[in-house]
């Protein structure tokens, strides 16, 4: 049965060159058709990919792409692992993964580069099927790329940067996917640039579920590396919290204690935290504190 699914998937790939091979007009030569790649590949051209030798990817429509491999990749378990495998084995050439992680480019050509669209790595995240393995594949990975990224990199050439551009924002997220957890894991190994980012991404990819792990992780950031304070407060107040969370009332008792030593750059994000996080009592403590730091 899983052969004859893979057979299928060959047939759809000779229907699809055929039709590329009749668009170009009468008395065009007919070209070889290739049935030799992959089902990794042979799946996204099915579903409208184009992977050229060089440049970026292209395709029509990455939405029509999305709902043509979730339906294929539902239906076909088989189909299923051949994509996963394919899909595991494409990463691990770096210049396959950048590019993965690059917009799809609709149109254009000579000149004319192409309208941007979200990339691969955007699209199959929106594949329920596909997105916790994918998600596991990428995770794997970013650790790997700690020593040839820099502070001074562009954004643009900076592949966990570019990673965490894919999962801010993200229509639908797979419980198994765990991201939470694995984003966590991330900011107690990445180096002090890319900790500062994951933070600062934090409110555009957890879910309300999961407040309580980030604030605890928040605040052991505080409580260890000192230069995140402000990527820190800056995504405290930027997720929606409960004010009578406890663990928000013990990182305001970590901030008044770090304002004699605070940085003088870092100053104005603390007060601004703690007038906004305190109320009653304890903002009246906190403006004591204050007072007392300042004089």
């Amino acid at each position: 049965e899983e052969e004859e699914e893979r057979e299928e998937v060959r047939k759809q790939a000779r229907v699809t060159q055929q039709d590329e091979a009749g668009a170009k007009g009468a008395g065009a030569a007919t070209q070889e058709l290739d049935v030799s790649l992959p089902p990794f590949q042979l799946i996204l051209r099915n579903a409208g990919l184009t992977i050229p030798a060089e440049g970026q990817y292209r395709a029509q429509s990455t939405a029509l792409m999305g709902q043509q491999l979730r339906r294929k990749l539902q239906h076909s378990p088989a189909s299923l692992e051949d994509f996963i495998k394919g899909l595991e084995d494409h990463l691990e050439v770096e210049d396959n993964l950048r590019k993965c992680l690059l917009p799809i480019l609709a149109g254009g050509s000579g000149t004319h580069p192409g309208v941007p669209q979200d990339s691969l790595i955007r699209m199959l995240l929106g594949v329920p099927d596909v997105q916790p393995r994918l998600v596991q594949m990428l995770f794997d990975k970013i650790p790997c790329c700690f020593d040839e990224d820099s502070e001074d990199n562009k954004v643009s050439e900076s592949l966990p940067r570019l990673f965490l551009t894919q999962i801010r924002w993200m229509e639908y997220t797979c419980d198994e996917s765990d991201i939470t957890k694995k984003l966590i894991e991330l900011i107690e190994i990445a180096p002090l640039f890319l900790k500062r980012e994951i933070i600062t991404a934090l409110p555009d990819i957890v879910q309300d579920k999961d407040y309580y792990d980030v604030v605890t992780c928040l605040s052991q950031v505080i409580e260890s590396n000192t230069e995140c304070i402000n990527a820190v407060l800056d995504a405290l107040s930027s997720l929606s919290l409960h004010p009578e969370m406890s663990l928000l009332c013990d990182i305001t008792d970590l901030i008044v204690a770090r304002l004699d030593s605070a940085a003088p750059a870092d100053l104005p994000v603390m007060v601004r935290y703690l007038l906004q996080a305190s109320s009653g009592d304890k903002l009246s403590e906190v403006i004591r504190a204050l007072r007392e730091s300042i004089s």
